[in-house]
């Protein structure tokens, strides 16, 4: 998952390279070995699976769904239509929300009943930063959604503008 980007252009080099590809390839075996699996039990799986043929209107869409990791169907299919309500509860302008925002690290499957990470809803004063945790009952529902509003660091700011002294001659 994490290292994917750069097998892409490990496997360009292999191909130009094929001695290469021997090394590539148990990089790539390592790699993939080091990602933990939180795997979902067949009951949430299958409320899973019920959830994307739901909400999934255009078919042909199903095979890049199926890409997904597990992680990020339970953000998508599960945790996300849960946490608009929960949001607007709080702020009754929101009226989009998404979990993870830059890349799939931002978003861990903690355990099959808990998921964890970074997102962002929006309101009427624009995006707004969220660190949540969304619990899963047995059967694979949403039971809970928590949030807390991140604020970025505000950077320290001189009081104008830097001005270098003149060189006399």
């Amino acid at each position: 998952m994490f290292y994917s980007r750069y097998f892409t252009y490990l496997g360009a080099i292999s191909l130009l390279f094929p001695a290469f590809a021997l090394s590539t390839f148990a990089l790539s075996t390592f790699a993939q070995a080091q990602v933990p699996s939180q795997q979902l039990s067949p009951s949430q799986k299958k409320y899973l699976q019920q959830q994307i043929n739901e909400h999934v209107i255009d078919k042909s869409a199903l095979s890049m769904v199926e890409g997904w990791s597990e992680t990020k169907k339970v953000a998508e299919f599960i945790c996300r239509p849960f946490a608009l309500p929960v949001i607007q509860k709080y702020h009754k302008d929101a009226d989009k929300v998404f979990l993870g925002i830059d890349s799939p690290e931002d978003i861990k499957l903690k355990n099959a009943s808990e998921l964890v990470g970074i997102g962002m809803y929006r309101t009427d004063n624009g995006w707004h930063n969220i660190r949540f945790s969304c619990k899963l009952t047995a059967t694979g529902k949403a039971q809970s959604f928590k949030f807390e509003n991140i604020v970025p660091p505000k950077l320290q700011t001189g009081p104008g503008p830097v001005i270098p002294p003149h060189k006399e001659k």
